[in-house]
């Protein structure tokens, strides 16, 4: 009966809150959304579309190579598939901040020193608040300026449906379940154990997998599975959430197990993974928007080298691009989050 009235609780609590938050962001983004439509002015052409993908402590491939030295893990496949796809990767690449929250708000800001410490500066100014209906970060504005559609892809942890479902694409607009919240709720009980075990289980994996979130790629193929990728401005802002921990792949993208979000044979399982993940995409985009621009970047290396130094400094990032504007300008040396979206944002404004 405990266990009963426990669950019966619960459910009705988180569908109340899930309902309220669901249908008020909905009707509120969606006005705003819509408003900025009309609003907008037309541009004389349309531009490449670009992807910006952000791979959640993705380490560089300079340090992967320092620290795992076995043939078996060698990325010289890896790195011959990306060239072949005119795919430049940027070695010594580093962010201004060693965390997600800290290089997404200066990504969005298009400020690599923007100081989320200030205790004077609004917290909704950090990522994800920063992205809710009513604000207009540095890059949306210059985005709108150029007539580009902002789309976000994320993750258990926030996305655009539970932030702002304007920046949705559109037919995606699902009942939205806190993962996170539940996660944290249910910590301290026996249900998480017991949801761990059941994901082994083969039929769990292939019909009832939350993790499937986290895989921004997948995500999107899906949606344009019926549909072919309009050729208009649109920035696709994916926050792919691999390979952060928990370290749920082998390399082979198969689901195991997590053990230890500071074993570094966990995290290079996972890291392998995520290159495969890159050159499918890769592929998949030269098929369907070949004229794109595209940009895989990490927000910061691994977790050890992100709050030990350990393993790498924790400020230095993947960074794989391909850059199909005319510029007259050099990438910069130093193509951080930042840096790499203000030259290509300088670059498509003087092809206008």
């Amino acid at each position: 009966k405990l266990a009963n009235l426990f669950i019966v609780y619960f459910l009705s609590l988180n569908l109340f809150y899930v309902g309220f938050n669901f249908f008020n962001t909905f009707e509120f983004s969606s006005l705003v959304h819509e408003k900025k439509i009309i609003e907008k002015k037309s541009a004389e052409k349309n531009h490449n579309n670009i992807y910006f993908v952000i791979l959640d402590s993705m380490m560089p491939i300079e340090d992967f190579e320092k620290f795992f030295t076995d043939s078996n893990d060698s990325l010289e496949n890896f790195k011959n598939n990306f060239k072949k796809y005119n795919y430049n990767y940027y070695p010594n690449t580093s962010n201004h901040w060693a965390e997600t929250r800290g290089a997404l708000s200066a990504l969005f800001h298009l400020d690599q020193k923007y100081n989320q410490n200030n205790s004077n500066i609004n917290k909704d100014l950090h990522f994800p608040a920063i992205l809710k209906p009513g604000s207009n970060p540095e890059l949306i504005k210059q985005l709108e300026e150029l007539n580009y559609e902002f789309k976000w892809f994320g993750n258990i942890m926030s996305d655009c449906v539970n932030i702002n479902v304007g920046y949705c694409l559109k037919g995606v607009n699902k009942i939205y379940v806190d993962y996170y919240l539940l996660s944290a709720f249910l910590t301290k009980t026996p249900v998480k154990q017991i949801f761990n075990t059941l994901l082994k289980m083969e039929f769990v994996k292939d019909n009832f997998n939350i993790f499937e979130k986290n895989n921004t790629f997948n995500t999107f193929k899906k949606f344009h599975k019926a549909e072919s990728i309009e050729k208009k401005s649109t920035f696709y802002f994916f926050h792919h959430f691999h390979p952060h921990h928990p370290y749920i792949f082998d390399r082979n993208c198969n689901y195991k197990r997590a053990v230890s979000k500071t074993d570094i044979d966990e995290y290079k399982e996972t890291f392998l993974c995520v290159t495969n993940q890159i050159i499918d995409f890769i592929k998949y985009l030269d098929k369907k928007d070949k004229d794109a621009i595209v940009v895989f970047q990490s927000d910061h290396n691994w977790y050890l080298a992100a709050h030990y130094n350990k393993y790498g400094d924790g400020k230095r990032i993947f960074s794989l691009i391909k850059n199909n504007t005319k510029c007259k300008d050099k990438v910069p040396k130093n193509p951080n989050n930042v840096n790499a979206l203000n030259y290509i944002l300088k670059c498509i404004k003087s092809d206008i």
